[in-house]
């Protein structure tokens, strides 16, 4: 089969979840970024340099609608496809699908959280547009269809739950669970303890929030800390500038990552990470978040955030209500760092969390997604 992704090419989940299926199957699988105007072989992905994206105004709004030209010239003289798969439910693929439905006989829907909730209600028609020409929308958690079909009740039939696995396990165990030996190949002071805040440079992550938050703590833990702030993924000058003039007048030290980081450093990464602050907008289940948990950090998050998954199967984290409870929750467990006792239970976070995202499970449901019989 002639299979089509629309999505974004910057997406790790995307080139995660393709090479792992691509081997598994007979399928020709293509990719199309709409909003980039770039379309190749999705066994390409890794060695296609992405056009960069403008980050906002007249330039953003010229570009955008000059590659969605493109990509519709694309798409018109372009073979025709057994499968669309739309990755991502941006409400704008609504003036595209037309154009969608004449290239394929059927089209898929992965939903990946931010792109459900919090739309406005044009958004949300717009949407309901796309998934009714659907043949199936795939979530990643149980919460999400719950929440969809508050919605979309008529819909059900068409749901299915398509979960990503995590590879970043498997680099963890490599390392072995030292979490002296993660800081050496990170350059990380082993004498500090590291804060990781958030896992990507998004305005969703909400980091001047939470900076503001931890210019509370005492200055005698700020001096124990090391905060540090992955910005290596869908970074943008603006939010940079923002978060590094912030964290200067935190009186904390800090370290903003931008460059591409390996699956080794990754993984050294969250072994380094005593502590994580998952705090976003909205979110589906950050895979950065999981990670932590499995090399025995601690993670902080929302209880807004749909993680009732983690609940049912008792994984052990810090959830705070509102922002302002960060500093005192942040002070409790650096007490109980203190005095050496646990804050979570990591082996029974390793065990289930190894046990739910591992992409040997994981991939069956996709590769199952593109049978005939479906």
């Amino acid at each position: 089969m002639r299979i089509l992704i629309v999505g974004d090419l910057s997406s790790i989940w995307l080139d995660k979840l393709l090479s792992r299926l691509i081997p598994l199957t007979n399928h020709s699988f293509f990719i199309l970024d709409i909003f980039r105007a770039q379309y190749l072989p999705a066994t390409r992905l890794k060695e296609t340099r992405l056009i960069k994206l403008p980050e906002k105004g007249l330039r953003k709004n010229i570009f955008h609608f000059i590659s969605s030209l493109k990509s519709i010239l694309i798409l018109l003289f372009s073979t025709r496809f057994d499968i669309i798969h739309i990755h991502f439910a941006n409400p704008l693929l609504y003036f595209f699908l037309p154009l969608l439905k004449l290239k394929s006989r059927k089209i898929l829907v992965s939903l990946y959280g931010s792109d459900f909730y919090k739309l406005s209600p044009k958004q949300y028609r717009r949407q309901e547009v796309i998934y009714n020409a659907s043949t199936k929308i795939t979530v990643t958690n149980h919460r999400i269809s719950e929440d969809f079909l508050k919605c979309f009740p008529l819909l059900r039939p068409k749901i299915v739950i398509c979960r990503f696995g995590l590879s970043i396990l498997h680099e963890i165990d490599q390392v072995e669970g030292d979490s002296v030996k993660a800081k050496s190949i990170l350059k990380f002071p082993h004498d500090k303890i590291i804060l990781c805040i958030g896992h990507s440079a998004n305005v969703r992550e909400q980091h001047p929030e939470i900076i503001a938050q931890l210019r509370r703590l005492p200055d005698s833990l700020k001096k124990r800390l090391l905060a540090v702030l992955p910005f290596t993924y869908n970074s943008f000058a603006v939010l940079y500038n923002k978060v590094d003039h912030d964290m200067k007048a935190s009186g904390i030290n800090y370290v903003i990552l931008t460059k591409h980081l390996s699956d080794r450093d990754v993984a050294a990464l969250r072994l380094s990470s005593d502590i994580m602050l998952n705090l976003p907008i909205s979110d589906q289940m950050t895979a950065a978040m999981l990670e932590t948990l499995y090399a025995g950090g601690v993670v902080i998050t929302g209880s807004w955030l749909p993680y009732d998954k983690l609940d049912a199967e008792k994984i052990s984290y810090i959830k705070i209500d509102r922002m302002d409870e960060l500093p005192q929750k942040l002070e409790d467990v650096f007490e109980r760092h203190s005095m050496a006792k646990p804050v979570v239970d990591a082996a029974h976070n390793k065990t289930v969390i190894g046990k739910l995202f591992n992409w040997n499970e994981c991939i069956e449901d996709w590769r199952e997604l593109y049978s005939e019989k479906n």
